[in-house]
C-alpha cells in the first residue's frame, strides 16, 4: 500500500478500516519504519481528526494542516517526538493536503 491509496482509504471507508491501512501502510513501509508505535498513533489520531476535511473538500486544507505542524513542531517534546519523527509526520500529512 502507498500512500496514495491511504488518501483513498481516508476518504471513501470507515475509521476502523482506515485505522487497519494506517497500520499496514507504517508496518509495510520501511520508509517510515522510525516511528515507533506511540508516534504511529499519534499519526493516525492527527488524520482521523481532519477526516470530514477529506470527506468534505477533497483534502485538508492548507491552513490547518500548517497550524498544526508549527504547533507539534515548536512543542516536539511535548508530543514525544524526534526531529526526524517530525519530518516522516510532515511528509505523511502533506500528502492529505487540499
Amino acid at each position: 500500500m502507498d500512500i496514495k491509496e491511504l488518501v483513498t482509504s481516508l476518504k471513501n471507508e470507515d475509521l476502523y478500516t482506515f485505522e487497519r491501512r494506517c497500520k499496514e501502510f507504517f508496518y509495510n513501509n520501511y520508509e517510515f519504519s522510525s516511528l515507533d508505535q506511540d508516534n504511529r498513533d499519534f499519526v493516525i489520531d492527527l488524520l482521523k481528526k481532519y477526516r470530514d476535511d477529506l470527506v468534505n473538500f477533497g483534502g485538508i486544507p492548507g491552513y490547518k494542516i500548517d497550524d498544526k505542524l508549527y504547533e507539534i513542531h515548536s512543542d516536539l517534546s511535548k508530543y514525544g517526538l524526534s526531529e526526524n519523527d517530525y519530518d516522516n509526520l510532515k511528509k505523511i500529512i502533506n500528502h492529505f493536503r487540499r
